[in-house]
């Protein structure tokens, strides 16, 4: 969101893609189109990438709508953390308040968003965010995860969010209002 990839998770794929002929439909055993054939991986035959079908609708929808793909960007670097990152963080001495540590989810499901950097004069910076903040509700709906958050921004480019953090050692929930802007230039 600010030095993220836009880019989706991909498809991985045995489908047969060569130079060239990229870009058709990848389809599932009922014949339903799930994604379009991207890239191969040169090094090796028979592993090839897809971009999701529902990642390929939200791009021409954009287009439609706006004649241009429309990125959020806040200046933040975020990482999704799970209970097993959480103790793993946790041996290496990184804190975390203990509203959050009793949040439950299993061991690889996302249960908030932690704040790694905020780049100066961002809008996130402008809006208070701070490295380590942990994000978990944007507009009272509950955040688990980089991808619903990214998401979310980019239904609210331009718009005033509100996004409940947990800040330092006590936790103690914090609303910080952050105004995504649109990214330039990275489709």
């Amino acid at each position: 969101m600010g030095g993220f990839s836009a880019t989706p998770a991909f498809i991985q794929t045995d489908a047969a893609i060569n130079i060239g002929n990229s870009g058709g439909p990848l389809v599932n055993l009922d014949g339903e189109v799930i994604g379009i054939n991207t890239m191969k991986v040169e090094s090796v035959d028979g592993i090839s990438f897809a971009i999701p079908i529902d990642y390929a609708k939200d791009i021409l929808t954009q287009l439609t709508s706006h004649g241009e793909v429309r990125r959020p960007y806040l200046g933040v670097k975020l990482l999704t953390v799970t209970p097993s990152l959480m103790k793993m963080l946790k041996r290496r001495g990184r804190k975390f308040p203990s509203s959050f540590e009793s949040m439950q989810g299993g061991a690889e499901d996302g249960i908030g968003v932690m704040v790694h950097e905020v780049l100066p004069q961002s809008p996130a910076d402008k809006g208070g965010l701070r490295p380590g903040d942990i994000i978990v509700e944007i507009n009272k709906e509950k955040v688990q995860s980089t991808r619903q958050l990214i998401d979310t921004m980019t239904e609210t480019i331009g718009k005033s969010v509100s996004m409940k953090v947990l800040r330092g050692k006590d936790g103690a929930p914090l609303e910080v209002q952050v105004t995504p802007t649109t990214l330039k230039g990275r489709h």
